[in-house]
C-alpha cells in the first residue's frame, strides 16, 4: 500500500476545489497586484501600524492594501454603471424630445 503524505493531499484537494469550483477564492487576474513585485496578492499581514506583509510574495505593504483596493474597483464599477443608466436615460430623451416634435407637426 503506498502512503500519501499531507502535503499531496492538500494539494490534491485544492486543485479537484478549484477545478470543481467550489471555491471561494478569486482567479489570479482579478487579485490586487502587489505594488513592488506585481505578484497577485492572495493575504496582507499586519506587522504594525504602518507595515504589512503581502501574501505569498513577503514584500512589505501598506497594511489596507487590499481593501483600498476592492474600494476603488466597487467605485469603478458603480460609476462605468451610473454612466451606462445616465445613456440610456440620455437616449430615451432625445427619443421622447423627437417624438414630441413630430406631434407637434
Amino acid at each position: 500500500m503506498c502512503e500519501q503524505s499531507d502535503e499531496d493531499d492538500t494539494t490534491t484537494t485544492a486543485t479537484a476545489t478549484a477545478s470543481s469550483g467550489d471555491t471561494n477564492t478569486d482567479p489570479p487576474d482579478t487579485l490586487t497586484p502587489c505594488p513592488r513585485c506585481q505578484t497577485p496578492v492572495t493575504t496582507v499581514s499586519a506587522i504594525g501600524p504602518t507595515d504589512a506583509i503581502a501574501g505569498p510574495c513577503g514584500c512589505r505593504v501598506a497594511p489596507g492594501l487590499l481593501a483600498r483596493k476592492r474600494e476603488e474597483r466597487r467605485n469603478r464599477g458603480k460609476r462605468r454603471e451610473r454612466r451606462r443608466k445616465q445613456g440610456r436615460h440620455d437616449q430615451q430623451d432625445q427619443h421622447n424630445q423627437n417624438h414630441r416634435h413630430d406631434q407637434r407637426d
